[in-house]
């Protein structure tokens, strides 16, 4: 169950950064660190040239092309670096949340809502927004399921998956990741 007044809901994207700053958002609740930490991370990690001001630049540079290279989704890349980068973000974020990747055409994440309202955990979807892909965050506080699109600076409610309002096309989703806290010893 997620505390709704804890989601990070000051920063809005600037460019293509949907799906690290998504990550992002769910990571901060976890762990504290702003999004524009994970930008640095990100920079680092790739040893992309990022200035101080603005690291989301030098990711929305970089990250297309690093998909392009690996032949992948945004969220494989994405969990990739969960996985293994070794920048604090990630690294800390690993020690503190899972990540499970789910993805394909014809697979629905309405299946995991009743994940999202027992667990504290968030959902990542890709879906296709026009010719490109969009990625928003979803998650329940009690029973009631709010998204959060980092084009805006809060998040909303909805009744399920299927009522995302457009502009994010609700044609099926691309991939999704699944984030759940790990249980502490």
């Amino acid at each position: 169950m997620i505390e709704l007044e804890k989601v990070e809901k000051s920063f809005c994207q600037s460019g293509h950064s949907c799906v690290l700053a998504s990550y992002a958002i769910v990571a901060n609740y976890f762990t504290g660190f702003s999004v524009k930490e994970f930008f640095k991370d990100y920079c680092l990690h790739f040893q992309v040239p990022v200035t101080a001001d603005d690291p989301e630049a030098g990711y929305n540079g970089h990250f297309h092309d690093e998909l392009k290279r690996r032949n992948c989704s945004g969220y494989e890349l994405i969990a990739d670096l969960h996985n293994n980068a070794l920048e604090n973000c990630f690294a800390k974020t690993r020690d503190v949340i899972n990540a499970t990747l789910f993805g394909g055409k014809g697979e629905h994440p309405d299946r995991l809502i009743p994940m999202l309202i027992h667990l504290s955990s968030f959902l990542n979807v890709t879906y296709p927004n026009g010719p490109e892909f969009h990625s928003i965050t979803v998650f329940a506080s009690g029973h009631t399921l709010y998204c959060r699109d980092t084009r805006h600076l809060s998040f909303f409610h909805v009744p399920d998956l299927q009522s995302i309002p457009s502009p994010v096309s609700l044609t099926g989703p691309q991939d999704y990741v699944l984030f759940t806290e790990k249980k502490r010893p």
